[in-house]
């Protein structure tokens, strides 16, 4: 299991790895989407993905790229963004939650891991 966080901002970085860190999972970053499509690609065990709407330098949202990992990826999919309007694109283009602000997903990869490994448990 592996999360996958898909963010640009070092700050924002800093405090998800932070407070995942009480997961014990491994945590990619991916900072562009081509990295992301690269860490995706790389990593078969991600277990969740948290993303951001939009990354710095990228002339569009990151709705186009939550739509081609949900073509290959069933797991959990969290919005980040502080904007409403780009939160609701990202759950058109088939994220399953939505946090305004990163501690909020934060809270919603903890929830989920939790629930995960209790499933694990129990079969």
């Amino acid at each position: 299991m592996r999360i996958l966080v898909i963010e640009d901002d070092e700050a924002n970085i800093r405090v998800i790895k932070l407070l995942l860190g009480r997961t014990n999972l491994p945590v990619c970053v991916a900072k562009t989407k081509q990295h992301a499509r690269e860490l995706f690609q790389l990593h078969s065990d991600i277990s969740v993905i948290l993303v951001d709407g939009w990354l710095e330098g990228e002339r569009t949202d990151t709705c186009d790229l939550i739509q081609e990992m949900r073509c290959m990826y069933n797991g959990p999919m969290i919005a980040m963004s502080a904007c409403d309007d780009t939160r609701a694109k990202q759950v058109i283009a088939g994220c399953d939650e939505v946090a305004p602000m990163r501690t909020n997903a934060v809270a919603i990869t903890l929830r989920l891991c939790q629930n995960t490994s209790q499933q694990g448990l129990a079969a």
